[in-house]
């Protein structure tokens, strides 16, 4: 019997996180991939492209990033009814994307005590955590690691 709850529970949060992590890479798509993204080139308009509620997003993404990343774009954004809050970098031709959306009273990553989850999809990697009423994803063409460490960073310093 306990056999059967401990791989129901396993079911469940494998299912919880392949959803969220498919919500997120859509968003990439859609903005990144498919190039529906604004063309900024000043910090200034990516702040502005954000509005005075999430503008305190941007510093703290690029920071992390450090030299390594180029900042391209900072926007809203609606993708399947969902909003997103999309900083977009670039290392060498990789476009990446740091996607943030609230979350809901029942999504959040089911795994107690590990931070960063990490996975595939469609040829992306995604590394993903919780920070208050976010749910934080990284998403690129980049190998796994070095989209993990990028999002590792983040961990912590979104407000």
């Amino acid at each position: 019997m306990l056999a059967v709850a401990v791989g129901g529970v396993w079911f469940y949060s494998v299912r919880k996180t392949n959803e969220l992590f498919d919500m997120a890479v859509n968003a990439h798509i859609n903005c990144a991939i498919d190039g529906n993204y604004p063309r900024q080139t000043q910090k200034t308009e990516m702040l502005e492209g954000l509005g005075v509620r999430f503008a305190p997003m941007l510093q703290p993404v690029l920071d992390s990033a450090g030299l390594n990343y180029a900042a391209v774009a900072a926007h809203r954004c609606d993708v399947a009814g969902r909003a997103w809050v999309h900083i977009l970098l670039r290392k060498g031709s990789t476009l990446i994307s740091v996607l943030l959306t609230m979350r809901g009273s029942e999504e959040g990553f089911p795994r107690a005590g590990r931070s960063l989850h990490q996975g595939s999809r469609d040829g992306y990697s995604v590394a993903a955590f919780e920070s208050g009423a976010w749910l934080v994803s990284v998403i690129s063409a980049l190998p796994g690691r070095q989209n993990a460490d990028l999002a590792r960073n983040l961990v912590g310093r979104i407000p």
